[in-house]
């Protein structure tokens, strides 16, 4: 992928294996495999984690694809994309997420808030 300037536009230039990794793109499939399922949940525990840095995602879970934790396509993995996330779930699978496992997610992305805000519970302001 390469960035190309013309008449002062910035043009993102997809190779055409490229171009086919972001179509076979499966929202949810965090983990890389071809399925979304409960193997996906700790994958996306990480991405929501990584405060929206697909670095230290990627340390986590080399294999992953931060990307497919994104679920509603708003440019950042964050709380928003939980309830996406245990949709994708039931609905890619015979047997939908145990309730525990699904409660256990829901605890993680509270968590994670609480820590990036100071443990207030909110957002923390710039």
């Amino acid at each position: 992928m390469s960035f190309v300037s013309a008449n002062g536009m910035e043009h993102l230039r997809f190779t055409a294996l490229e171009a086919l990794e972001v179509m076979a793109l499966l929202k949810g499939d965090v983990n890389g495999d071809s399925k979304v399922d409960n193997l996906d949940i700790t994958p996306f525990i990480a991405a929501l984690a990584a405060g929206n840095d697909e670095a230290i995602f990627l340390k986590d879970v080399p294999a992953g694809s931060f990307l497919a934790a994104d679920l509603n396509m708003d440019g950042a993995v964050n709380n928003i994309d939980i309830t996406p996330f245990i949709s994708h779930l039931g609905a890619s699978s015979a047997a939908a997420a145990e309730p525990a496992t699904l409660a256990l997610l829901l605890m993680a992305g509270l968590l994670i808030t609480k820590r990036r805000s100071g443990g207030t519970g909110r957002y923390a302001r710039d």
